[in-house]
């Protein structure tokens, strides 16, 4: 029951670990995308001066 226990905890600490890897990787590629559209939006803005 013990063992049981402790695999089931280890189980949610791993999981607990890949949500937030996930969450951290998708900040990521928004946070890339949004500086993408941005740099687009001044290039076209300048250009239009």
């Amino acid at each position: 029951e013990k063992e049981e226990k402790e695999e089931k905890e280890e189980k949610e600490e791993k999981e607990e670990k890949e949500e937030k890897e996930e969450n951290e990787r998708r900040r990521r590629r928004r946070t890339r995308r949004r500086s993408i559209i941005l740099t687009l939006l001044l290039t076209f803005y300048f250009r239009n001066l």
